[in-house]
């Protein structure tokens, strides 16, 4: 199954190192190849360097796709993730 979504950090700090490495973390653990393209970068999900490379802040919009039998769940997660207004 193939996914493709945008989606709007919302997090306070936008994606920094503590955020990447919770976002590292959750994307590790799929069986889908994730890609996301952020306003600076486009990386592998499961490239910690490539997500801060991003520079995502908060309202940027991610351009995600996912391919593989978990797509749908893994980028619902990760939508979940970044849309919280949070302080991490």
């Amino acid at each position: 199954m193939r996914v493709e979504r945008e989606i709007v950090v919302k997090l306070n700090r936008g994606i920094h190192a503590i955020t990447a490495a919770k976002i590292y973390i959750m994307l590790k653990k799929t069986k889908s190849m994730i890609s996301i393209k952020g306003p600076n970068h486009e990386t592998d999900g499961k490239d910690v360097i490539g997500l801060l490379a991003m520079n995502a802040m908060k309202g940027s919009v991610l351009h995600v796709t996912a391919e593989g039998e978990d797509a749908k769940e893994i980028v619902d997660e990760l939508d979940a993730f970044v849309s919280q207004e949070i302080d991490l």
